[in-house]
């Protein structure tokens, strides 16, 4: 049996056997179901194990090795919007993950959680958070950038007269 026995909850990873033709199969399917014909094995419950079986139909004989089914970490939560040039905090219950951005042009952030607004676009723009655990199993969130409004003009006034404002994007 080869492959990594290790999945997150509601994740797939595929496990090879040798020689080709074995039937797969998993003592407690109710955390971590496998294909019978593939070996796609599916973790459905966290923090448990299951064992994983490769039998040869032609003479019985099977191997075995433990799978464990990883837990996936808690949802992420704050404020997923944040202007050019400020910042918001996300923040997840489960300890010692680590945070990534999917467009760090757009969000950064670093290693607390704190997502600084790098560029907004034409108006806004998105990045993916990430928050992955040492077991691989990670969470995401979508936050929102919106860009600065542009400068105002006209800002100088005379006591006693009006005058006309206007903002350039």
């Amino acid at each position: 049996i080869s492959g990594p026995i290790q999945v997150c909850a509601g994740s797939t990873t595929n496990i090879t056997g040798s020689p080709a033709g074995g039937v797969w199969s998993s003592s407690t399917p109710a955390n971590g179901s496998i294909t019978a014909g593939s070996g796609v094995l599916t973790g459905i419950t966290g923090s448990t194990t299951t064992t994983i079986t490769y039998t040869m139909p032609a003479t019985g004989c099977y191997l075995t090795a433990p799978g464990t089914i990883n837990p996936l970490p808690a949802s992420l939560t704050g404020v997923a919007t944040v202007c050019v040039g400020q910042t918001t905090t996300l923040s997840c219950t489960s300890p010692s993950g680590t945070w990534s951005s999917s467009a760090s042009g757009t969000a950064s952030v670093d290693a607390f959680g704190v997502v600084s607004g790098v560029s907004g676009g034409a108006g806004s723009a998105t990045a993916t958070i990430t928050y992955t655990l040492p077991t691989g199993c990670r969470t995401t969130r979508t936050v929102t950038v919106f860009a600065l409004p542009g400068t105002i003009s006209n800002p100088n006034l005379c006591p006693g007269t009006s005058a006309t404002l206007s903002c350039t994007p």
